[in-house]
């Protein structure tokens, strides 16, 4: 089977990080965007509260949102709260890839870092990590924990068999590797 696994360049710049506010800008070929993070900030609920601002995708709004309430030491933050801003609503992998740099420089306890990548089947059923292409049979991203090594949420669109299955989730679990290394770098 071919495999086509050069990631897709990107860039990610700190804008702001002032303690309160972590601002990112993300850089790639196809989409630009802005990812924030503000707080922690004092508030009455005992529990830490995890608010996300991200319009035109409630499943990926959710996903966030549940993802952050699963790695985020919440029991640290009691009676604060945090707010995740996007500035548009990016792709799924970019979006968590941005998330993971704003929070690291932001220096919010997390139980483990992670990382986002899609892979999918083009029309001759070659493996591609991590590329914007239109023609593809069936697709996956995947949110990947770098230390636990486990898949942490995922988006699967498309038909495809197990083996297939396989070759899609170690394609992706690479990519996110690689682009662990990329951002810890930076």
């Amino acid at each position: 089977m071919e495999i086509d696994h050069e990631l897709n360049p990107f860039n990610i710049k700190k804008l702001v990080n002032n303690g309160h506010t972590t601002r990112v800008l993300f850089e790639s070929e196809q989409d630009t965007f802005i990812c924030e993070v503000i707080g922690p900030s004092y508030q009455q609920s005992p529990e830490c509260q995890i608010n996300i601002k991200l319009d035109g995708n409630e499943i990926l709004k959710r996903e966030i949102y549940n993802l952050l309430k699963h790695l985020i030491f919440t029991e640290t933050y009691q009676k604060q709260s945090f707010t995740v801003i996007f500035d548009q609503c990016p792709p799924y992998s970019k979006a968590f890839n941005a998330l993971y740099y704003s929070l690291l420089l932001h220096g919010v306890r997390m139980k483990d870092s992670f990382t986002s990548c899609s892979a999918f089947l083009d029309d001759n059923k070659r493996l591609v990590v991590d590329r914007n292409e239109k023609q593809w049979s069936a697709k996956i991203n995947l949110v990947y924990s770098i230390n636990l090594q486990q898949i942490l949420c995922s988006d699967v669109m498309g038909q495809f068999n197990n083996d297939d299955l396989g070759m899609l989730i170690s394609g992706c679990i690479s990519g996110c590797n690689q682009i662990y290394n990329f951002i810890k770098d930076l």
